[in-house]
């Protein structure tokens, strides 16, 4: 890996560990509004709402603790995608059978249902951890090839 592909994606790892760190003090800062918007939500029955925050800390903790280290950052950054592909796909499923009416309160505060802004968000989030995720220099040796 590269010095500047190594340097890129360590600070795409950060500031994913900085995203996963705004969510948790958000949720904690709305306290119960959080509680309503995720009650709202069809959580599977196994997951209980003190789990959605405690995941996240985790994730915060993984993604600075590969970004400081310099270790396993295409596996976290795998993760992250894992991770937010979910939640993209969980919301598709929330809005298209018509549930999720107050948000969900990924980022504390009460919403208008889920709209517009939380699919991009959330597909803005997909496309870093993929980015992050890719083999740079398999793809820049292609591009070279073809450019040749």
């Amino acid at each position: 890996m590269s010095t500047s592909e190594h340097l890129w994606r360590r600070l795409g790892l950060l500031v994913l560990g900085a995203i996963w760190l705004l969510a948790v003090v958000s949720k904690l800062r709305a306290g119960q509004l959080f509680s309503l918007e995720a009650s709202a939500l069809h959580l599977p029955v196994w997951l209980p709402l003190w789990s959605v925050p405690a995941g996240e800390i985790a994730l915060f903790v993984i993604c600075f603790a590969a970004g400081l280290a310099c270790r396993f950052l295409r596996p976290v950054a795998l993760l992250n995608l894992i991770v937010f592909a979910g939640l993209l796909a969980f919301l598709v499923y929330e809005k298209s059978n018509g549930f999720g009416k107050y948000g969900c309160g990924c980022f504390g505060g009460i919403q208008n249902g889920i709209g517009p802004w939380d699919f991009v968000r959330d597909s803005l989030f997909v496309l870093a951890s993929l980015a992050l995720a890719l083999p740079w220099r398999r793809m820049q040796a292609r591009m070279g090839r073809v450019g040749q």
